[in-house]
């Protein structure tokens, strides 16, 4: 059964993981061992953070890039 909800009640943290594609399980991995120390959870809304904010971070690589990197 699907559900489709207004895209407010979906946190960030579910829409991220819904573009993780095969990098899926790896984050849930990272959650759940975080999770299972609830005195310190810290360490589990670090991991969230970090996890919320991939989207943003990315490198650009390619060939045009390789002779760009040779001529610094």
């Amino acid at each position: 059964m699907s559900v489709c909800l207004p895209k407010e009640e979906v946190s960030i943290l579910e829409q991220v993981l819904a573009l993780a594609g095969e990098s899926r399980p790896e984050l849930k991995k990272v959650l759940l061992c975080y999770k299972q120390y609830p005195e310190d959870n810290l360490k589990y809304k670090a991991a969230c953070f970090l996890i919320e904010n991939m989207p943003y971070c990315y490198c650009y690589e390619g060939k045009a890039l390789d002779g760009y990197a040779k001529l610094l």
